[in-house]
């Protein structure tokens, strides 16, 4: 049985990893926000407004 080895990483390049993921999560909530609103989905807009806290 071979033993599975993870790759180690900088902790920079691990803060850089989540920043820049968290960013394009944002950015996919902000657009999703958007087609809630042009769609007129309060329920919908409600859901990713408290999502947008959360993440906040």
């Amino acid at each position: 049985m071979r033993k599975l080895i993870a790759n180690k990483i900088s902790p920079q390049a691990q803060a850089q990893a989540q920043a820049s993921h968290r960013v394009s999560m944002m950015a996919s909530l902000e657009r999703r926000m958007e087609v809630a609103r042009s769609k007129g989905d309060t329920q919908l807009l409600n859901l990713l407004e408290a999502e947008k806290r959360q993440l906040s």
